[in-house]
This record gives structure tokens, C-alpha cells and sequence, in this order.
């Protein structure tokens, strides 16, 4: 497999700069299983909700801070059986 196909390299792109994740992503996802490329595609929408949070004024970040890990959590609890 390709460098730019692994595992570790794809969670990487996918943590630090999540548009280019999806991009990435979307554009080699017949290289993944379908369960594999909706694991990437989650944990890409999931840094990139983080992501955009540094973009928010104070006031109202302190209320999205706790929904959005929330909403990870509960995202997280379904893909335990991946890998």
C-alpha cells in the first residue's frame, strides 16, 4: 500500500487539517472499505467541528465547546468494532 493510503498517515491529515482530509478522502475512497472510509470521513468532520470552534466568539464558544464533545463522544461510541 501506498505511504499516502496508510492508516496513520490518513488520521494524521485528517486530525491537522481536516478539509484536505476530506478531500483526500473523497478522492481515493475506492482504495477503502466502505466502513474504513466513514471512519476517516468522522473523525475528519469531528477535528474539523474543533477546528472551526477557534473561529467563534467567546461568549458563544463556551456553550459549543461541550455540545460538540458530546456529540464526539457519542459519534465515538458506535466505532469501537472498527480495525
Amino acid at each position: 500500500m501506498p505511504w499516502y493510503l496508510r492508516k496513520n498517515f490518513i488520521l494524521a491529515i485528517c486530525m491537522i487539517l481536516p478539509p484536505i482530509g476530506y478531500l483526500h478522502v473523497v478522492l481515493n475512497r475506492k482504495k477503502w472499505d466502505m466502513d474504513d472510509m466513514v471512519f476517516y470521513l468522522t473523525i475528519a468532520t469531528i477535528c474539523g467541528a474543533l477546528w472551526v470552534l477557534k473561529f467563534v466568539p467567546f461568549p458563544l464558544s463556551v456553550i459549543l465547546i461541550p455540545f460538540v464533545l458530546l456529540i464526539i463522544v457519542t459519534i465515538y461510541g458506535g466505532y469501537d468494532d472498527i480495525e
